[in-house]
C-alpha cells in the first residue's frame, strides 16, 4: 500500500504491555500540543478558545473517528456552527465511561457528550476477566438508560410533569449480548453547565438534597404508574 495516502492521519499512538504509564504520558502532552491538535482542525476543532488542552480522545464516534462540527450543528439544530472546543479540564474519566463538556463556536453554546467504549476501559476489561455477569449487567444498564433519554416517554415526562431531564440531542447504541465487551454507546445531551447556574455533585450533602432528590425520582416514577 502507499504509506503517503495511508499514514498516520490522526496521529494514533500504539504501545507495548506495560508501557501504560509512558503511553498516558505521551498521549497527554499532544492533547496539548497545538500542532498536535491542528490535524483535527478539518473537522471543526478549535483548539484557540479557551483552554489548550482538549480531550479529542473522547469526542469521537463509536467508530473511532472525529466528531465533526457539522455533526453537531445538525444534532443541536446549530446551523452556524464554525467550530468547537473541548477542553480537558471539563472532561469526565470514569471508571465505566468518559464524557466532556463540548464548546461550540461562534454561538458560545454547549453540550454534555458521553462514550462508553468498554474494551477501551481498564475496569471493563478487568470486569470480564473477573466478573463476567456484572459486565453483561452493565450493558443492559446502559441499553435502559441511553434507550430512555433518547426515547419518547422522557419527552413525555419532561413536558407533563415538570422534571428537569436533560434533553438528547443524539443517541447511538451498539449493545452485544453475545461478547458484551465489544458493546458500545454515546449519547449527546443537554448541558446542565455551571454557566446556566448547576452545579455537579458526587455526593448528596444535606437532608434538604436528599429530600429534593427523592420528589423528583418519585415524581418520575408516578409519572408511568
Amino acid at each position: 500500500y502507499n504509506k503517503q495516502v495511508l499514514g498516520n492521519r490522526l496521529c494514533v499512538v500504539a504501545s507495548a504491555p506495560g508501557a501504560k504509564r509512558e503511553h498516558d504520558q505521551i498521549v497527554k502532552a499532544m492533547r496539548g500540543d497545538k500542532a498536535t491538535l491542528s490535524i483535527l482542525k478539518r473537522f471543526g476543532l478549535n483548539c484557540d478558545e479557551g483552554s489548550m488542552e482538549q480531550c479529542v480522545d473522547i469526542t469521537r464516534d463509536l467508530d473511532g473517528y472525529p466528531l465533526t462540527k457539522e455533526y453537531f450543528a445538525e444534532k443541536m439544530g446549530m446551523a452556524n456552527t464554525e467550530s468547537y472546543s473541548c477542553p480537558e479540564k471539563e472532561a469526565v474519566r470514569g471508571l465505566m465511561s468518559n464524557a466532556c463538556r463540548v464548546h461550540l463556536h461562534p454561538s458560545g453554546d454547549t453540550a454534555f457528550y458521553k462514550r462508553i467504549v468498554f474494551e477501551h476501559l481498564d475496569h471493563a476489561r478487568a470486569k470480564m476477566k473477573t466478573a463476567p455477569h456484572k459486565l453483561i449487567r452493565d450493558v443492559k444498564s446502559y441499553k435502559v438508560e441511553t434507550s430512555f433519554l433518547a426515547s419518547k416517554a422522557c419527552k413525555e415526562v419532561i413536558a407533563k410533569a415538570g422534571l428537569r431531564i436533560p434533553k438528547c440531542y443524539d443517541a447511538k447504541l451498539m449493545p452485544n449480548d453475545s461478547t458484551p465487551i465489544n458493546s458500545k454507546f454515546s449519547v449527546l445531551l443537554e448541558d446542565f453547565s455551571p454557566s446556566n447556574g448547576w452545579a455537579q455533585r458526587w455526593l448528596l450533602q444535606s437532608d434538604e438534597e436528599c429530600k429534593a432528590t427523592l420528589t423528583v425520582l418519585a415524581k418520575m416514577h408516578a409519572f408511568f404508574w
